[in-house]
Order: C-alpha cells, then sequence, then structure tokens
C-alpha cells in the first residue's frame, strides 16, 4: 500500500514539473509597437504587390451610381489614382497623392492628400479612411470606417494590364458639353433625347452627370419632334436609376422596359461613340450646344 502510494506521489510530482517546465517558457509575440509594425509592413506588402494595381468599383451611397477607380501603391507612401471623375472645371482623372497606414481600432488605410476619395466625401458622404477586414482569395476587403450602422464594403481587385481604358473620361467630359440642362436634379444633370434607329423611337432622359443618376421620363415615334408630336404615339414612363461607365458604356443599375408601338423595348446598357458636337437655335434666338452620340444597344442603333 505503501509502495502505491509513493508510485502516485512520483507520478503526479512528473505532472507538475511537466506544467511548470511549460510555464516557465511563454511564447513571445512581441511588445504591443512590434506587433502594429508587423501588421503594417503586412498590409504595405499585399497593397504593392499587384504588378498593375487594384480596380475598385466604389459606390459611396445607396442614392449614387458606382465610379471605377483605379489604385497603384508604392511601398514609400505613395500612391496614383485613375479614374473617370470630373468635378466642375477640375478632372481627377490621374492624380499622386500620399496614403498611410494606421493601427487604431484595427488596420486602417487612410488616403492623406486630397484625391477623388475626399471629392466624392463631400458631395455623396463618400470615405477617404478604410479599415482593412481580410483577404479573400487575391481580392483586399476594406470597409469605410465612419458610415455608423450602414458602412460601405469596398473590394479591391488585382487590375489587368489594360484595365485602364475601362475608365470612360471622354464620354464623361463630352456628357459635360451639352448646355441644355435641367434644375430637377441635384447635380450637374443634363436632357438628352436616345433615338433607337431600328425601332424609330425616342427615349427621354434626365442624367445626374455628379451622383452618376438618371431618369427616364418618356419615348415617343420618330426622331424629330415634329415626328413625334405626328405620330401621336407616346408613353411616360418615369423611371429611375443609378448608372455606372465601363469603356464606351453606359450601364444601368436597374434596366427600364416599356412596350411602345406594338414593340416591346428593355435597355439595361448602352454604347457611345463618335461624339459630334454642333450648335441649334431654340426660342428667343438662343444659340445651345447638341451632343450627338452613336452607338448601340444590342443590334439598334442609337443617337443622344
Amino acid at each position: 500500500m505503501i509502495k502505491r502510494y509513493i508510485s502516485y506521489l512520483f507520478i503526479y510530482g512528473i505532472a507538475i514539473a511537466s506544467l511548470s517546465c511549460g510555464q516557465d517558457e511563454p511564447i513571445d509575440i512581441g511588445s504591443a509597437d512590434e506587433r502594429k509594425a508587423a501588421a503594417t509592413d503586412s498590409i504595405v506588402s499585399e497593397l504593392i504587390s499587384p504588378q498593375f494595381g487594384w480596380k475598385v468599383n466604389y459606390q459611396p451611397s445607396p442614392k449614387s451610381g458606382s465610379f471605377l477607380i483605379l489604385l497603384k501603391f508604392d511601398a514609400s507612401g505613395n500612391l496614383n489614382i485613375k479614374s473617370d471623375i470630373v468635378a466642375g472645371e477640375d478632372t481627377f482623372f490621374n492624380t499622386d497623392i500620399t496614403y498611410r497606414i494606421d493601427n487604431g481600432i484595427g488596420t486602417e488605410l487612410i488616403f492623406e492628400t486630397y484625391s477623388v476619395f475626399h471629392l466624392l466625401q463631400e458631395e455623396l458622404g463618400g470615405e477617404f479612411e478604410f479599415l482593412y477586414l481580410q483577404k479573400s482569395g487575391a481580392n483586399l476587403i476594406f470597409q469605410s470606417k465612419t458610415d455608423g450602422g450602414n458602412p460601405t464594403i469596398l473590394t479591391f481587385e488585382p487590375a489587368g494590364e489594360f484595365d485602364e481604358n475601362l475608365l470612360s473620361g471622354e464620354i464623361t467630359n463630352n456628357l459635360r458639353k451639352a448646355t441644355i440642362q435641367d434644375p430637377g436634379l441635384v447635380g450637374t444633370n443634363v436632357y438628352f433625347q436616345l433615338y433607337l434607329k431600328d425601332k424609330d423611337i425616342s427615349v427621354f432622359m434626365t442624367i445626374d452627370l455628379d451622383v452618376r443618376a438618371l431618369k427616364v421620363l418618356n419615348a415617343g415615334v420618330g426622331q424629330t419632334m415634329n415626328e413625334i408630336i405626328f405620330n401621336d404615339q407616346t408613353v411616360d414612363i418615369g423611371h429611375n436609376t443609378n448608372y455606372s461607365t465601363l469603356g464606351e458604356s453606359i450601364i444601368l443599375q436597374s434596366g427600364v422596359s416599356f412596350n411602345l408601338n406594338g414593340q416591346s423595348i428593355l435597355i439595361s446598357e448602352f454604347q457611345i461613340a463618335n461624339a459630334q458636337e454642333s450648335l441649334e437655335s431654340y426660342c428667343s434666338g438662343q444659340d445651345l450646344t447638341k451632343i450627338t452620340f452613336e452607338g448601340s444597344t444590342g443590334n439598334e442603333s442609337i443617337t443622344f
């Protein structure tokens, strides 16, 4: 009995010694500053890794369309941003700014110098400070820092060599040349006629160039106003949607459909090209600029 008791004590002593040995050698996780520096180095390494940078489709507000933005980071805190965004006389097609990585409530990406992100923050409630969430495949996932209960999720996708061609700066500039403007929307907006040549139908819309929203007002049979009035076949539509641009295309977030003259029409996107500028005289001898675009939606020919 005494031998068995001594054996128990011996085994128990070995177990205690083993535990004590493990506790005497804690894992060195580094200081808080060292851990922050490691996190910063890690995200910078991720940001500079794609050969052609990143592309982001940024919708700063549910009330706005999406904006394609290309980002190219370097390890020294410099960032090149390309977009197709215009604000008044200023363009944000190609800008160089600085960025930094902070470690506050998490790993934060902050665009320091004034850029397109600051512009969208001023005009649409966007962000220029983002929290890093995770890596998902080849993508980096960020979240807006101060959007409260409705944060914006921003996905950085590795850009391709020719993704710069997807920016629609020429479209943006050409749309802004039109001087027939409608004050019914918030931003810089213009009134256009979309002519479906193969169907002999004109669609009238107001486009808000700053918010990237449009309203399809109505449609009629014919191209000129005289033809439309003579044919006396029109339909009220009143369809609101946000839009985005991609290369030579305008893409509607919510497509519009209607029936007119025995034809069913669906428009979800359309291409525009070959911009032509001309002056037309209206009432009181006022000369206004008219911009005409030729393009297609499916096999249909369109004139703006």
